[in-house]
């Protein structure tokens, strides 16, 4: 499951995560400065970002 720069930034916002949220307004820049420093970083925050949708995804089908 792929998501675009905006959709995420929509979904880390809708899920009030900080962290997430300032990741991606960072991320952008740093992917010019230091490509695989932030190759490795976008890889894990994609992972994160994964964990995250899918942890609040399962709470929700839960509570349903």
């Amino acid at each position: 499951m792929r998501y675009t720069l905006r959709e995420r930034t929509s979904i880390a916002k809708a899920l009030h995560v900080p962290v997430l949220i300032k990741e991606l307004r960072t991320g952008k820049k740093e992917r010019k400065r230091e490509a695989l420093h932030t190759r490795k970083r976008t890889v894990l925050f994609n992972w994160l970002f994964q964990r995250v949708v899918q942890i609040y995804f399962d709470k929700e089908q839960r509570e349903l």
